[in-house]
């Protein structure tokens, strides 16, 4: 039987194959989510095959369809739109590279054939396999040990971080080899260069391609995490306060920061590093105008500055 998709050859021309391995172990971490059963990710080195099993798991027709999916209201789910198996195949097939899923009792090769219309688009060939085959496999052929590494540098939960913090809404990680990884749901998604830490969101829309989340958005969700920490956490809250001082990404992040928990915690934190007659300014030529005032003036990083400099009286309330 051939299932055929309205979908030509260099659709998501941009993905690579190291994108639909992305996508297919997605689904598959997806699958366990949702069945509650065993998954397993198995390289072979000599072969060069990457095994992704979902064990006990049996995929409904229904998942072959565009739109045939309920993963854009489960909010626990990697994926939100339900194209990511079906993508990946296109990406293998156009590429040559052999890729075979075995559903069950049944065998699906995706290929590029020609339709009825005579257009090259992505066809999945089904044929009956082994009877007593109760899982989800996908074998994933040219995967070699160099790029099988690669893959799970892309999810935490195949190389997981040992210095992490869990927060509500995303955990902040510390290890070196982490550092400026984006992460949302624990798939990397991005890097920064400037930022101090590694970041996974919990909930953060990053569309279909899993591409770059929204600055605004993610800003936003950093600024809650370092909330948490700096509230709980005496030693977090001196960490932020050194991010915050140094111009790092994150702090570039937060400068607009509204919460007055953080504010706060900062004007503690600096008050704490140089002592309560100091004042944080943005200049030298500031810091010498307190100074007949009998204050210190304190250069700090701007976006520190801007965030605590409303908790210190101002250069006219001194003067009074």
């Amino acid at each position: 039987m051939k299932f055929q998709y309205p979908i030509t050859a260099d659709y998501v021309k941009e993905w690579s194959l190291r994108d639909a391995i992305r996508e297919i172990i997605a689904n598959g971490l997806d699958g366990r989510t949702v069945h509650g059963t065993r998954f397993e990710t198995r390289h072979d080195p000599k072969k060069d095959i990457l095994h992704v099993v979902n064990y006990d798991v049996k995929i409904d027709v229904k998942a072959l369809y565009f739109g045939g999916t309920s993963k854009a209201t489960d909010g626990r789910l990697i994926g939100q739109y339900g194209e990511g198996l079906k993508l990946a195949m296109l990406v293998f097939a156009r590429s040559g590279k052999k890729l075979v899923i075995r559903n069950g009792t049944e065998i699906w090769v995706p290929s590029i054939e020609e339709d009825k219309l005579g257009q090259q688009v992505l066809t999945l060939n089904i044929r009956k396999g082994d009877a007593d085959n109760i899982d989800f496999k996908v074998e994933i052929h040219d995967v070699s040990t160099e790029l099988w590494h690669s893959i799970q540098d892309m999810f935490l939960v195949l190389r997981p971080p040992s210095k992490i913090d869990h927060c509500k809404s995303g955990d902040v990680i510390y290890d070196a080899d982490f550092v400026g990884k984006i992460f949302v749901k624990g798939v990397l998604c991005t890097h920064r260069d400037d930022y101090e830490s590694a970041y996974n969101f919990h909930d953060l829309d990053t569309g279909r391609d899993r591409r770059i989340p929204d600055s605004y958005q993610m800003d936003y969700q950093i600024q809650k995490l370092w909330e948490e920490l700096a509230t709980r956490d005496g030693a977090k809250s001196n960490q932020f306060f050194k991010i915050m001082n140094s111009d790092k990404g994150e702090a570039n992040a937060l400068r607009y920061a509204s919460s007055p928990q953080l504010s706060t915690e900062l004007a503690n934190q600096f008050k704490e590093h140089y002592g309560d007659d100091s004042i944080p300014v943005a200049s030298v030529a500031e810091a010498a105008s307190l100074e007949h005032l009998g204050k210190k003036g304190v250069v700090v990083a701007h976006s520190l500055a801007g965030l605590i400099r409303a908790k210190f009286p101002t250069k006219e309330e001194l003067q009074k």
